[in-house]
């Protein structure tokens, strides 16, 4: 594991207890994913998805929805290299996610 920084460990200090891993951008994907045929027919949502790094380095979605995060998965999903996911409904978190093309679109926002 490398000294960088644990951003699982550091939502989770901060109250965040429902947090999910994400595939990075661009990771390679399992071949038995319903992942891979996704890509390959052009929807590809590296970047979005919760998903896992498996031992030969491919990446696959997983049922997150159904996964209760325990503790120990702050340094497991921190290690394989995902980005951080945050779980909303739970005691009324809502967040919203707005992309704008336009700064003055993003400054409204």
């Amino acid at each position: 594991m490398t000294d960088a920084p644990n951003d699982f460990r550091r939502f989770y200090d901060l109250g965040y207890r429902h947090l999910v891993p994400v595939i990075p951008p661009g990771a390679p994907i399992s071949e038995r994913s319903s992942l891979h045929r996704r890509i390959a027919a052009g929807g590809d949502a590296r970047g979005k998805t919760p998903g896992l790094r498996w031992g030969d380095g491919t990446w696959s979605g997983f049922d997150w929805v159904q996964h209760e995060m325990v503790e120990a998965d702050l340094e497991r999903w921190a290690a394989m290299g995902a980005g951080v996911g945050i779980r909303t409904g739970f005691g009324g978190l809502v967040l919203i996610d707005a992309d704008a093309l336009e700064r003055a679109h993003a400054d409204i926002v």
